[in-house]
């Protein structure tokens, strides 16, 4: 649901121009840290708090003079909607991404992977999408290896347990 409130807001803002979405990203890429802290969700979330202090908090971080961004914020604050900027900020981020070809993904993995092998699987994974594909490292503790590139839905993942089940089935049935 969120996700398609977002969608919408991003679409009205890309009707207008495509250096207003690049400007109102940047704006929101000041403040979109904020929002991982408590408190700061506390303040937003807040009733007790009047809605020209949650804005001014906002532009505090952005820090713009640009009418249109103050604006988008002020009508964000205005229908309730301050805590969908992440989301608004995720599907801007997905938009841009997809009209450059540039996307950004993550390798999990339960064990080191060297920068060469980030590499090479990079410049795999760009060769099949056509597509420019950044991936970094998470080590995790699960036992599998997992490339995820979330805005072109690309998934990839290897396990060894799934390898000896398949291989067993294998066997099994040849026999």
């Amino acid at each position: 649901m969120k996700e398609n409130i977002a969608k919408k807001y991003v679409k009205a803002i890309d009707a207008v121009s495509n250096k207003l979405l690049v400007n109102v990203y940047k704006s929101l890429n000041k403040v979109i840290g904020a929002y991982k802290i408590e408190k700061f969700n506390d303040i937003l979330l807040a009733s007790s708090i009047h809605k020209d202090i949650k804005v001014n908090l906002l532009l505090d971080f952005i820090n713009t003079k640009d009418k249109m961004i103050i604006n988008f914020i002020k009508l964000l604050a205005e229908k309730n909607r301050l805590m969908l900027i992440p989301t608004i900020y995720s599907e801007l981020n997905s938009l841009i991404a997809s009209r450059s070809g540039n996307f950004k993904g993550i390798i999990n993995s339960n064990s080191d992977i060297k920068s060469k092998t980030i590499r090479d699987i990079e410049s795999g994974l760009s060769r099949i999408t056509s597509s420019n594909i950044k991936l970094s490292h998470i080590k995790s503790e699960k036992s599998e290896v997992r490339v995820e590139v979330e805005d072109l839905s690309l998934e990839i993942s290897f396990s060894n347990e799934q390898f000896k089940a398949q291989v067993k089935e294998h066997i099994l049935k040849a026999i």
